[in-house]
């Protein structure tokens, strides 16, 4: 009969995790149709290619992008995330929707790994899935799953998931472990120390796994270092909260933390043997970007508890919300739960509690990464995407809590009005659960139950405050938090800017392709101009994906070198342009001054030929009457002479949908 219950519960849990998994598929399904996307996308699968096992190996003994000019301003080790982009590229070469697959599957597995997670640590489905469907939902990650580039992140939260939900299974079988044994020794019972031997291996395989994990997070991106505090925090929450003596307490820490402390220290050593030092980005120790702390910590809040400003798009109104929505959230925060605390009557320890435990674990887990922020002076959407976990979990945790509170509440009421029937909320679950009524005149305490804390006198309203804790106020907040998280999401919004970003890029690079092909191997090419960032907002609606980029300087270049065009050439970036609307016909006129080659991009609404040089149609040839019928950019880079131009090239907007061919598979 428990077997059967523990594949119940096995099956539930899993439905629940395949659940948040679908709903992340389903509002990102879209991007298998997308382009290459982010300037850093066709830069990271051309330097991650290999074709031998020591390519592989290089991989993991050489910084990211090894070879390219991003070393020569910062420096990362990332071979985990490298060697997918390898592996992608032996599967798919340069088809982008296999690309896209990895990172729409990896965001899916992240997740089901919240659900897994939060059910280990309350035992509670509902709660779970609620956490896994907010995190799969929440806009935050608008900005980072549409884009291969940025994959480093989403790899590093699976990865960090994996070992902390481990790990916390790790720690049940040890605490149960060490009280079965001790049982076992005073019984004499041959069985249970047995069973005690197979619960040992069974916690060291976990354990095992766990450092496993966490060695590939920090292989993913350096933010995976968390994990180590996390499994450290985990540790004391529930020592804490078990009051475990002193000495098993130590014994056990030095036990199942000690590896995670060996493992950051040779993941260390192997990042300053590699890099020549911690690495990171080209600026003296300590320094930052000049932007006051309370800047980069509003804009890391906000961009998870409110990342959309519906009240500025409806109102009309530009709100100033950093830093002053920092103020507006920590205010009603401390609000709540004052509130909340307020209400509560028992005097036990918050981190008895599962939720209490959990509370304690998501306030780490979303200031930790403040202080890397912070002392880094950078903060960028991509780099939140990790500490969406706390956020969901938290917020599922609240709804749930307050909503069987509030009905446990009003069921309190109407049984006080009636015969006094009354119902406890569980612990774990925060579930009403009924208890026998005593007799009238009996000398036990009224409706409280064998073993429960009474509280300060018998009757009827005693049971109704014993539903401490979030009630109605705190629902309606997070539920208008939840609702706006989720309207913001890509469920609800197309986010088309991140399509159309990745088709312009794929006719710009096709341009410049064809631009290059009638120039000296060794020339100098001068490329202008190429889309800037705000094309990106002024071709899309409300809402927006804030930080969605093009190609840029060394975009260009590793895309020629995946087509065999780069020869000994140097290509320089010289200007950008601002696109209004989604172009029609991307051409390239080609031109050679003073020994260089200057190419530049034309970007046009016209698809029909205007004028004929030569035999040779010349499809938004820059003429005297050319900036009449280029409408789609607002500010522009043309040749001096025209008539000078020697090749002309054109990319219709217009194609046939097949991908490119593979190169170099």
């Amino acid at each position: 009969m428990a077997a059967r219950r523990r594949v119940e519960r096995s099956i539930s849990t899993t439905l629940a995790a395949a659940s948040a998994a679908f709903v992340a598929v389903l509002a990102y399904y879209e991007v298998l149709s997308y382009w290459f996307t982010g300037t850093d996308t066709i830069p990271l699968i051309e330097t991650s290619r290999v074709s031998t096992l020591g390519g592989v190996v290089e991989i993991f003994a050489g910084p990211l992008m090894e070879g390219s000019h991003f070393t020569d301003r910062a420096l990362f080790y990332r071979p985990v995330a490298s060697l997918s982009y390898a592996v992608d590229y032996w599967l798919w070469g340069l088809d982008p929707f296999g690309y896209h697959l990895t990172d729409l599957l990896a965001h899916a597995t992240a997740a089901a790994l919240v659900v897994w997670l939060v059910y280990e640590i309350l035992g509670d489905r509902l709660t779970a899935a609620l956490a896994g469907w907010i995190f799969a939902l929440h806009p935050l990650s608008v900005e980072v799953v549409p884009t291969p580039a940025r994959r480093h992140d989403v790899l590093a939260t699976v990865f960090a998931l994996g070992a902390l939900c481990l790990f916390v299974r790790a720690l049940k079988t040890t605490i149960g472990t060490d009280t079965d044994a001790d049982e076992g020794k005073q019984t004499g019972a041959s069985g249970e120390a047995t069973q005690g031997s197979a619960t040992s291996r069974r916690r060291w395989l976990l354990l095992a796994g766990s450092l496993l994990s966490y060695l590939l997070a920090v292989g993913s991106k350096e933010i995976g270092i968390l994990v180590p505090a996390l499994v450290g925090t985990w540790f004391l929450v529930s020592v804490y909260g078990r009051r475990l003596p002193l000495r098993r307490a130590l014994r056990g820490g030095v036990a199942l933390l000690g590896p995670y402390a060996v493992a950051t220290a040779a993941y260390l050593g192997l990042r300053l043997v590699v890099l020549g030092g911690l690495g990171g980005y080209d600026r003296p120790a300590g320094s930052t970007s000049g932007e006051p702390i309370a800047v980069t910590v509003s804009r890391y809040v906000l961009s998870l508890v409110y990342p959309v400003d519906f009240v500025g798009a409806l109102s009309g109104l530009e709100l100033q919300l950093i830093p002053n929505g920092l103020y507006v959230v920590l205010a009603g925060t401390s609000v709540l739960v004052v509130h909340d605390f307020s209400r509560t009557r028992e005097n036990r320890s918050v981190l008895a509690d599962p939720r209490g435990r959990l509370f304690a674990l998501a306030g780490v887990w979303f200031a930790v990464p403040v202080w890397l922020f912070v002392r880094t002076g950078r903060y960028t959407l991509r780099s939140g995407y990790v500490s969406i976990v706390p956020v969901a979990a938290v917020l599922a945790v609240l709804v749930v809590t307050a909503a069987r509170n509030a009905r446990a509440r009003r069921r309190d009421a109407n049984d006080d009005g009636g015969d006094h029937e009354r119902a406890h909320v569980d612990d774990r679950t925060g579930e009403p659960r009924p208890k026998s009524r005593s007799k009238p005149g009996s000398g036990s305490n009224s409706g409280v139950r064998s073993g429960s804390n009474p509280g300060p006198g018998p009757g009827p309203r005693s049971g109704l405050r014993s539903r401490s804790g979030p009630g109605l106020a705190t629902l309606a907040v997070v539920c208008v938090l939840v609702a706006s998280l989720v309207a913001g999401s890509a469920l609800v919004n197309p986010y088309g800017e991140w399509k159309r970003a990745g088709e312009v890029s794929e006719d710009t690079l096709e341009a410049i392709s064809e631009g290059v092909a009638g120039t000296p191997a060794n020339a100098t090419v001068d490329v202008a101009p190429i889309p800037h960032p705000r094309s990106a907002r002024r071709m899309s609606s409300f809402p927006h994906a804030q930080s969605v980029t093009f190609v840029w300087g060394n975009t260009i270049e590793s895309w020629l070198r995946l087509r065999g065009q780069a020869g000994e050439r140097d290509v320089y970036m010289n200007d950008t342009v601002v696109l209004s609307e989604m172009p029609e016909t991307t051409t390239a006129t080609t031109e050679r001054r003073d020994g260089r080659v200057n190419l530049t991009i034309h970007y046009d609404r016209r698809s029909e030929p205007s004028s004929e040089d030569d035999g040779e149609a010349t499809n938004g040839t820059v003429g005297p009457d050319a900036s009449a019928t280029s409408s789609v950019a607002t500010a522009r880079v043309g040749v001096e002479d025209p008539r000078a131009a020697k090749r002309v090239t054109t990319v219709a907007r217009a194609r046939a949908g097949t991908p490119l061919e593979p190169l170099g598979r």
